[in-house]
């Protein structure tokens, strides 16, 4: 659920003109979104017939292939929810399409890497969802690609309990400074969404 989170986490501003915006994995905030499976387009569309039409342009297409679709730092921003395993990683699922979503069967973490690190201009912001057990492994592959890591925020089920996820945001060509943001707690005490969660998702929220 969090993918649909990484638009407010990214603070996704206009883009510069002539430069866009681009989602993978994702159905919220991009300019363009490239749908890696046939049935992520489907998602995207739904966005689209929701109003977006004028915001999001789909295109079916393997972003490993990502130097014949689009032209080098011509997006700001970059927004991925990547596969949260790596191969050999937990049980993998026996459908084709949800392994490839949980699995990194089809695109490896430095082939999101090498993606966005090709599209972003100087100063563009790549944001993303993994797994919390991952972070270590993903802000060094990061790095290692001149993508510096500016922020992040854990995710947990509620307070007491340990994180699962992480939001991730990078800069490309960024100094080493990192801010670590609050918590983000998804369910309260009561078993409900937190207010943080409901506004994530757009919904109203009393004082």
């Amino acid at each position: 659920m969090f993918f649909a989170g990484l638009g407010s986490f990214g603070a996704i501003r206009e883009p510069q003109k002539g430069r866009s915006r681009l989602g993978s994995g994702h159905g919220h905030g991009g300019a363009r979104a490239l749908a890696h499976e046939p049935r992520r387009k489907g998602h995207y569309r739904g966005g689209v017939k929701s109003g977006r039409a004028a915001q999001i342009k789909v295109r079916e297409a393997d972003y490993r292939r990502h130097r014949e679709l689009f032209p080098a730092n011509s997006a700001d921003l970059v927004i991925c929810n990547p596969p949260y395993r790596a191969l050999g990683g937990g049980d993998r699922s026996q459908l084709t399409g949800v392994a490839a979503a949980r699995h990194e069967t089809t695109a490896t973490k430095q082939d999101v890497i090498a993606a966005a690190a090709y599209l972003l201009r100087y100063g563009g912001r790549f944001a993303l969802v993994q797994r919390a057990d991952r972070t270590a492994e993903w802000c060094a592959a990061l790095e290692a690609a001149k993508l510096a890591v500016k922020r992040l925020q854990f995710v947990h089920s509620r307070q007491g309990l340990p994180a699962k996820l992480v939001l991730l945001e990078a800069r490309m060509n960024g100094r080493a400074d990192c801010t670590v943001l609050p918590p983000l707690f998804v369910h309260d005490d009561h078993g409900d969404y937190t207010p943080d969660i409901l506004r994530l998702y757009g919904k109203e929220v009393a004082d």
